[in-house]
């Protein structure tokens, strides 16, 4: 099958495929389900084109179509093409610069002290997208304590979305992704391929540290942590209200004492979580000696 000609202006715009209001309110139920995401009644527009391209991809010719594929049998094998096209993957190397800067000169010493004496250190990437932030979290360890690869520090990186998971892993990079990047943190940490010098790959003393696993922050978590520090930047805010609460006491479960979450600019803890942290910087969170409210969120 093929999209057809015709366009249909529900809604007030004009559309290659016919997708009405209650498509969209099916659309966006789905996508509660699947990956917590909250789709408020101005976002149909933002949900058409986002989803059209899957729809030309695999010959439909409306949005019932789709969502009878989505709510049918074999739906697991669309969901997750269907949970990459809705989210968001923006991201870059060092994107927010100070949450590094606090990372490596607040957070860091006494982690890196604790860990030279053969304990366990572990930090989570938690909506790690195509793996720029993991592995910047590598790089400001290994600056730190080039030795850091052979102890027992650890980052786990996780997102919904195995497509881009799969960019992670493979931890290869356009010359253009990693202009940010200082010629010494480049020279040290990244290679060109061998079979495109435009490419880059991360070396693998970096890669070794990091661990990539899909994971959907708005369903029961199968990790539990400790960790001494969590990035979970710009992905919260997608979610409802109630889904962020939880969100953020999951994270204060899983935080000991002392440990660091840090946060995107548009994001604020609920406020069932915030006695649980202690503003420690510019979007970053202290995990303090109070009890999680209402006990733990799991």
């Amino acid at each position: 099958m093929t999209a057809p000609s015709h366009s249909t202006t529900e809604m007030g715009l004009e559309r290659s495929f016919r997708f009405t209001k209650a498509d969209f309110r099916k659309i966006a139920a789905i996508a509660y389900q699947h990956a917590g995401i909250h789709f408020d009644a101005g976002k149909e527009s933002l949900v058409y084109s986002r989803l059209a391209r899957r729809l030309r991809i695999i010959g439909l010719t409306d949005f019932s179509q789709y969502i009878s594929i989505l709510t049918g049998s074999d739906s697991e094998n669309e969901v997750p093409h269907f949970v990459s096209a809705l989210t968001t993957n923006t991201t870059r190397f060092f994107r927010e610069h100070h949450h590094y800067e606090q990372l490596a000169s607040e957070v860091l010493p006494p982690l890196l002290a604790r860990a030279r004496r053969g304990a366990r250190v572990r930090l989570w990437s938690s909506a790690c997208s195509s793996g720029e932030e993991a592995y910047c979290i590598a790089f400001t360890i290994l600056d730190q304590c080039p030795e850091a690869a052979g102890l027992d520090i650890k980052i786990l990186a996780t997102d919904i979305d195995a497509n881009v998971l799969d960019t992670a892993r493979r931890g290869t990079y356009s010359a253009h992704s990693v202009t940010r990047l200082s010629p010494p943190i480049l020279k040290k940490y990244l290679e060109p391929t061998q079979e495109n010098t435009s490419l880059y790959r991360i070396r693998e003393t970096v890669s070794r540290m990091v661990s990539f696993r899909q994971m959907n922050l708005a369903l029961p978590w199968p990790v539990k942590g400790p960790f001494d520090a969590v990035f979970c930047r710009n992905v919260v805010i997608y979610f409802d209200a109630a889904t962020q609460d939880r969100v953020w006491r999951q994270f204060a479960s899983v935080i000991p004492v002392g440990g660091y979450l840090f946060t995107g600019h548009s994001e604020r803890l609920s406020a069932s979580a915030k006695p649980c942290f202690e503003i420690a910087g510019n979007t970053a969170h202290r995990r303090t000696v109070t009890a999680i409210p209402n006990g733990n969120p799991r």
